[in-house]
C-alpha cells in the first residue's frame, strides 16, 4: 500500500513539473473531473484496494494529494448525492490531515457491507470518523462518512 501511495505522489509531482515546463494548460494534464460513473470505470482494476480498510486508507491518502481522486472510492449513491463542498465536505475535515489509523473494522458478508472506524489528527486535533462501505461491481466503495457521537 505504501508503494502505491509513493507512486501516486511521484505521478502528481511529475505532472506538476511537466505543467511548469511546458506551454500547456494544466487542466490538459490533470485527470478529468469524476462524475457519477461507477468507480470501476474510473480506477484500474489491478490498482484498486481489495479490503474495506485499504479503500478507506487510499481515500484518506488522496485527501492531501488530490481530493478529486477521493471520488474513485465512493458509491454511486454517494456520488449522486454529494454535498456542495464535494469530498472534503463529505469527510468534514478542517485543516491538514497529519495522520490516521484504522481503529476497527467489521465486515458483513451477506449482504456485503463494512464499517471502518478511523482515528486521525487534523489541524492539531484528534478526531474520529466511521466509514460505511458497500460492494459495487465487486469492489468496496464508501457509502457514508459519519462523526461518531462522543460518549
Amino acid at each position: 500500500m505504501q508503494k502505491k501511495t509513493t507512486i501516486k505522489i511521484l505521478v502528481v509531482l511529475t505532472t506538476l513539473t511537466l505543467a511548469c515546463s511546458l506551454p500547456v494548460e494544466l487542466s490538459a494534464l490533470l485527470p478529468e473531473a469524476v462524475t457519477a460513473d461507477p468507480p470501476a470505470e474510473t480506477a484500474l482494476a489491478e490498482d484498486y484496494p481489495s479490503t474495506p480498510e485499504a479503500v478507506v486508507q487510499e481515500f484518506l491518502s488522496a485527501y492531501e494529494i488530490d481530493p478529486t481522486w477521493m471520488a474513485i472510492y465512493l458509491s454511486r449513491a454517494r456520488l449522486a448525492d454529494m454535498p456542495p463542498g464535494g469530498t472534503r465536505e463529505l469527510v468534514q475535515l478542517h485543516g491538514g490531515l497529519e495522520g490516521f489509523h484504522v481503529t476497527s473494522a467489521a465486515i458483513n458478508p451477506d449482504p456485503p457491507a463494512a464499517m471502518v472506524s478511523v482515528a486521525m489528527r487534523v489541524g492539531g486535533n484528534d478526531t474520529l470518523r466511521v466509514f460505511t462501505l458497500v460492494m459495487e461491481d465487486n469492489r468496496w466503495v464508501i457509502d457514508s462518512v459519519e462523526i461518531p457521537p462522543e460518549g
